[in-house]
């Protein structure tokens, strides 16, 4: 990602010493230039990176200028021999390394070696601090680092523009200066979150907490997820956390809560893989459930085995084409389903309606029977083949049936037998019997 040219000084008049540096490969992401000069006090020190001097010069060095002249983060070698040594007791803690002359070529350029890879280390660090900053920077979420006893080491803008306070007055400072907590206020802990820290720590894993914090003069609804930090050897020394400020989609939960409570009929709103996310309070009557049978449960853990009736077989599904009714014993409902879809156009969920079509599934009912009957008194219309000696009817196969038993067979009439006055007569008339019955009818007409 970055690419750094290395400007190496070595103020010598032993040029052997840039042979054996030039001689050290670079290291990733690394070029270097070098320039060899005798007499330091006539170079311009910036934009060195690494500084090598040696104490044989002919010119005393003025190690007072020399520091004051380079670049803060430049790298400075001393080169002494045994006669200079009173000089290095003075100053070796001036120094980021010391070389014993005379010069060891193997010794040199591993010395060398290490030098490059400290500062490969530095630049390295420096771009991941970078990296770090832009990232946690970039998001609108509050991000916070913090070591175990609640100091905050990092933050980002999001957190800063919450609590109003620069980076600067976060950094290193607990809870109740940041959130503008009095001392008694911060030590109840009420909105300050400090019960779920702990609990961070304690368990040495990832959890997730709804906080309620206090942002000035109101209160605002997080979701926040903290995690410990670990040291090399496993311990924990701190945590951080990420906290999404949810109040509106809270508030925008309440509402549609409030607008699903108010319909007239059933509600049950599930996510795109049927799970259910939320129903209203006449779903729970009408079904007879509690919340906790409902949320979060597949739908098809409300159904029996079979997936034709209700758990409790209390609801009997009934699938037509473009329909799906719910009925028991006096009522019937119409389920009506809609997909749910997020801004991109993507299936995010459902929402299903519970209509009461109990009217109009009775009224569809009666229609059905009524056009069965009008189709059964049209099959009775019009001219039927009758035998004009036994009177038998033929039907619309060919068959010869008996009157009686062809009415019966298109209509709801029953039959009971009985004889008319002109067959009794014509069959009785010259028996006793039936004529004392006449006599007597006529005596006592009633």
């Amino acid at each position: 990602m970055y690419h750094r040219i290395l400007n190496i000084l070595i103020a010598t008049q032993n040029y052997q010493l840039e042979t054996f540096l030039r001689g050290v490969p670079p290291v990733e992401r690394f070029s270097y230039d070098f320039f060899c000069h005798p007499d330091v006090d006539e170079v311009d020190l910036k934009g060195y990176g690494v500084i090598v001097l040696d104490f044989e010069n002919v010119k005393p060095i003025s190690l007072e200028k020399i520091f004051a002249a380079k670049d803060e983060q430049a790298f400075v070698v001393g080169c002494f021999s045994a006669d200079s040594f009173p000089a290095l007791a003075e100053n070796y803690q001036l120094f980021d390394q010391i070389w014993i002359k005379p010069f060891v070529e193997d010794k040199v350029r591993s010395s060398f070696t290490g030098i490059l890879k400290r500062l490969k280390e530095q630049e390295d660090s420096v771009l991941t601090q970078k990296c770090l900053d832009t990232m946690i920077d970039s998001l609108p979420d509050l991000i916070w680092f913090k070591d175990a006893k609640g100091a905050h080491l990092k933050v980002n803008n999001s957190f800063c523009r919450v609590v109003n306070k620069s980076k600067d007055q976060i950094e290193g400072r607990g809870h109740n200066y940041i959130w503008d907590f009095e001392p008694d206020e911060y030590a109840q802990g009420e909105y300050v979150c400090l019960e779920s820290e702990e609990i961070v720590l304690n368990k040495k894993e990832t959890c997730l907490f709804d906080e309620t914090v206090k942002c000035g003069d109101e209160l605002r609804k997080f979701k926040t997820y903290k995690s410990p930090i670990f040291d090399t050897d496993g311990s924990v020394i701190g945590t951080v956390g990420f906290a999404r400020d949810v109040t509106d989609l809270q508030n925008l939960l309440i509402e549609l809560n409030i607008l699903i409570e108010s319909l007239p009929f059933a509600v049950m709103i599930t996510d795109k893989d049927r799970t259910i996310t939320s129903v209203n309070q006449r779903f729970l009557d009408i079904f007879i459930l509690d919340q906790a049978e409902v949320i979060g449960k597949p739908i098809d853990t409300l159904l029996d085995e079979t997936k034709t009736f209700t758990r409790n077989k209390r609801w009997l599904f009934e699938r037509e084409k473009e329909r799906i009714l719910l009925l028991s014993e006096n009522r019937v409902l119409k389920i009506h389903e809609e997909k749910l879809l997020d801004i991109f156009g993507i299936l995010a969920g459902y929402i299903q309606l519970f209509m009461d079509n109990t009217l109009e599934y009775r009224l569809l009912e009666e229609k059905k029977k009524l056009e069965k009957a009008i189709g059964e008194i049209t099959k009775l219309s019009g001219l039927l083949p009758i035998c004009a000696s036994c009177k038998k009817i033929r039907d619309d196969k060919g068959y010869w049936k008996q009157i009686e038993s062809y009415i019966s067979d298109h209509s709801e009439a029953k039959f009971s037998h009985g004889m008319c006055p002109e067959c009794s007569e014509k069959l009785y008339g010259d028996e006793n019997w039936y004529k004392k019955m006449k006599n007597k009818k006529r005596s006592n007409p009633d």
